[in-house]
């Protein structure tokens, strides 16, 4: 089975030393390692990535990633899957620093969400979805903070098997640090949970296969 692919979220527990940002003319808080960050008001104090990992602006999809791997591939499949992700076969529940495509790519201030986090993001934040993300037709979801701040969590669809990206602008996944086994997958076999995007449907924290 191929594995699916989703794009990375990015949050940063916030023990760096940020550069704070004016934010009375941008929504972006602070600055981590180059990155911009935003704080949504959550109670865990989490802040959240204004764009993907590999995107420069936050309508833009970013780079698509295998579970417990750091870099983009031209093909998906379970012959070119990382041997790292053995691993996590045998107990582990959160992915190391070295196999977490935001701490990879961005600096050890950085990493991808955890599961409850992602639970955090959605039961504290207002969800809207846009069909045009300042008019540049990106379709998503506007997720607002309690303190008025926001980011933009484009439905870059998926990467299948041999590259082929699927349902763009339609839904999106996003990967969390988080395994999960058994009855919690939305197949039979080991996951890690992901937040699932889609048009006139409430967000989802699930588990889904990926090896």
């Amino acid at each position: 089975m191929a594995s699916a692919i989703a794009l990375t979220a990015t949050s940063c527990g916030g023990d760096s030393e940020p550069e704070i940002i004016d934010n009375s003319t941008t929504n972006v808080n602070v600055t981590i390692n180059g990155h911009k960050f935003v704080d949504l008001g959550l109670p865990s104090g989490t802040l959240w990535a204004e764009t993907n990992i590999g995107a420069s602006t936050p309508y833009e999809d970013g780079d698509y990633f295998a579970w417990a791997e750091t870099k983009p591939k031209s093909r998906y499949s379970l012959d070119n899957q990382k041997s790292n992700v053995n691993k996590y076969k045998d107990g582990k529940t959160t992915l190391d620093a070295a196999d977490d495509a935001a701490t990879a790519n961005w600096g050890s201030s950085c990493r991808m969400p955890t599961n409850s986090e992602f639970e955090e993001l959605y039961s504290c934040c207002s969800w809207t979805w846009l069909t045009s993300y300042v008019g540049i037709g990106s379709h998503g979801f506007i997720v607002t903070g309690a303190n008025g701040n926001s980011i933009f969590l484009p439905a870059a669809g998926e990467c299948e098997s041999e590259g082929d990206f699927s349902y763009r602008n339609a839904h999106g996944l996003y990967w969390s640090s988080s395994r999960v086994r058994g009855k919690d997958c939305d197949y039979a076999g080991i996951g890690a949970y992901n937040l699932y995007i889609r048009h006139e449907t409430d967000p989802d924290v699930a588990g889904i296969i990926e090896d």
